[in-house]
């Protein structure tokens, strides 16, 4: 399976190093950060082919969204025309609906919006996922599978997810897409 990991600052690189020590192949992942060094260096860390965004989703099954809200809007211009609706997308970007992701990603594109908290980075998060109108019940273990390597997982209705939003640490984030409605 090839997983695409956008945006590698705490909570993308936890995620990546969950993966690789659960098993995935390093050489099956790419990654992508706005700071070309920040993907230089955690290519070279995690032993990860590190690109930029449009080509890291390409031909991958899985792509994980872990950029900061305000950066959202231009990522997924950019990577729009190659991310495969065949894909698996997780966001985890606070405050950013399922709803907006699959208006800006390509027709019946699976979405997953997650917020795990900050005991992620000792594998003891709670995460929280809700999915998006495209999902299966493949899509969504697929996901279960991917955060229980940092923890526990619950499914919840989008609906609750900015009340999950504004009590795992994301307060400033979830205020920030707020004060821009």
């Amino acid at each position: 399976m090839r997983i695409a990991v956008l945006g590698v600052g705490v909570m993308g690189a936890t995620l990546l190093s969950a993966l690789i020590r659960a098993g995935q192949d390093p050489a099956d992942v790419a990654v992508s950060d706005k700071m070309a060094a920040r993907t230089a260096e955690v290519a070279t860390e995690f032993g990860v082919t590190g690109t930029t965004p449009d080509q890291a989703v390409l031909d991958a099954d899985i792509v994980i969204i872990a950029v900061k809200p305000q950066d959202m809007p231009g990522l997924l211009a950019q990577c729009h025309a190659n991310v495969s609706s065949d894909a698996l997308v997780l966001s985890i970007a606070a405050g950013i609906s399922t709803d907006y992701l699959e208006d800006r990603l390509p027709a019946g594109t699976s979405v997953v919006r997650v917020m795990p908290n900050t005991p992620a980075l000792v594998d003891q998060a709670m995460s929280a996922l809700a999915s998006g109108q495209h999902c299966t019940e493949e899509h969504m273990t697929q996901a279960e599978d991917l955060l229980a390597t940092v923890g526990k997982v619950v499914v919840l209705d989008e609906g609750h997810m900015d009340a999950v939003t504004a009590i795992s640490g994301s307060g400033p984030a979830y205020i920030f897409m707020w004060s821009r409605r």
